[in-house]
């Protein structure tokens, strides 16, 4: 007789991220569990900033002094297939939300990002983290475009020792 031992692992991903033009400016966003296990966040440090597309980017990092919590994140549990709706509210480091649509090459304006970094833990206390670092789309008023430099900041369910 064999036994086979399957360890499910937890996926989150960013689903779907929207400006909500308040002011300060704040994004709703919606994580995803697409994973076969439970994940249970331990921290979602998420940023709202102003860079030009084509630029060298970077993920929000503690310590940096711009980067905000969501703390209606933190400590949730999300089960598989389960998604978490949040509201993040964070003034952007500079006048990002002033800057008009241009009909310019697009590597030369100025685009809001919005970035972040989710660490998780699965059931059996492994710690994981998913990135993103998405350009907003003006015409759909979302974060859905990834620029080409910036595909080494998305990554799902990166295994943190």
């Amino acid at each position: 007789m064999t036994t086979v031992l399957c360890i499910e692992r937890p996926r989150l991903i960013l689903k779907r991220a929207v400006l909500r033009r308040t002011h300060p400016p704040s994004v709703c966003f919606c994580l995803a569990n697409v994973g076969h296990a439970v994940a249970g966040v331990v921290d979602c440090l998420v940023e709202l900033k102003r860079g030009l597309v084509g630029q060298q980017h970077s993920l929000p990092r503690h310590g940096w002094g711009y980067p905000t919590k969501a703390d209606l994140v933190i400590g949730v549990i999300l089960v598989e297939s389960a998604e978490l709706w949040s509201v993040v509210e964070q003034q952007p480091t500079d006048r990002s939300l002033e800057t008009p649509a241009r009909a310019c090459d697009y590597r030369s304006y100025w685009s809001l990002m919005f970035a972040g970094v989710v660490t998780y833990r699965s059931a059996t206390q492994s710690v994981f983290q998913t990135a993103f670092h998405r350009r907003l789309d003006r015409e759909t008023n979302e974060f859905s475009l990834v620029d080409e430099g910036d595909a080494d900041l998305e990554y799902v369910g990166k295994r943190v020792s």
